[in-house]
């Protein structure tokens, strides 16, 4: 599972590759069109300036949009366990000593396990308010170990993870620069994008947008 500043890193790089094949294109599009205005000139010199305008910033724009190939699949298989709230709350730590976490932790599933249903509720309550998340799991845990015949268990539902929104968010917009990345080249390349092509398209850039 990757930290949320390794996410960060890599859609920060991704995003770059992007805006670098994006003002190639402008460039290699602003050139095509100063040719085609050459109106003196047989069309068959402008196809021929415009291939070899394409045959020397294609290559560019694909080595960037390599780069950003590389990282997607990667990135993406994050969101399975940034997607699991039980995943990310079994990583809160009382303390950044793994020692001195191990033992609060100890201590805290001896006690609770000795609360009667309504206190564990009332601590379980007490500790989502106050965004106390380790001990939001511990609690969580101890009402799994309950066998009560009504005991409904301490649910997750309302416990936020601070980081999980934006990791996914983040998640999500790689696939968005992924895609657009892979556009830029095929536009740099002179082909056409299909009717389904332009519609992701414009859903990549409504995912970023929306993102800002």
């Amino acid at each position: 599972m990757w930290p949320i500043n390794q996410i960060e890193g890599t859609h920060a790089k991704m995003k770059s590759s992007v805006q670098a094949a994006q003002k190639l294109l402008a460039d290699l599009d602003a050139r095509i069109a100063e040719i085609q205005r050459d109106g003196s000139r047989h069309p068959n010199w402008i196809a021929e300036k415009e291939r070899a305008a394409r045959a020397e910033t294609a290559p560019k724009i694909g080595a960037l949009i390599r780069d950003i190939e590389k990282e997607v699949g990667a990135v993406h298989a994050q969101r399975r366990f940034w997607g699991s709230k039980t995943m990310l709350l079994s990583q809160q730590m009382f303390d950044p000593n793994p020692a001195h976490d191990a033992a609060i932790r100890t201590r805290y599933m001896n006690e609770l396990s000795l609360l009667n249903a309504d206190e564990l509720k009332l601590v379980a309550e007490a500790a989502v308010a106050a965004k106390n998340l380790p001990l939001v799991w511990q609690a969580h845990l101890a009402g799994r170990k309950r066998s009560d015949p009504e005991w409904r268990g301490i649910p997750l539902d309302d416990v936020v993870v601070p980081e999980q929104t934006v990791a996914l968010n983040l998640i999500d917009e790689c696939g968005a620069l992924a895609s657009i990345g892979h556009n830029t080249y095929r536009q740099a390349e002179g082909k056409s994008l299909t009717g389904l092509e332009k519609l992701e398209a414009a859903r990549a850039q409504q995912s970023l947008r929306a993102s800002v």
